[in-house]
């Protein structure tokens, strides 16, 4: 019976471990740092101050 109970924690723990690494390695290739940023204005002409509420 506690044979049983170890190979129960090992096989928790591996699966534990193998998650957060799983994770590490998605978080490093799928992450937002390849988005580029838009400068605002960035194709836009003039200013709105000529604009009213009409």
């Amino acid at each position: 019976m506690e044979i049983s109970r170890v190979i129960i924690l090992t096989t928790a723990a591996v699966a534990m471990f193998g998650t957060m690494g799983l994770l590490s390695v998605l978080a490093h290739y799928y992450t937002l740092n390849n988005i580029k940023s838009i400068t605002v204005g960035d194709g836009q002409h003039g200013t709105a101050r000529w604009a009213t509420k009409a």
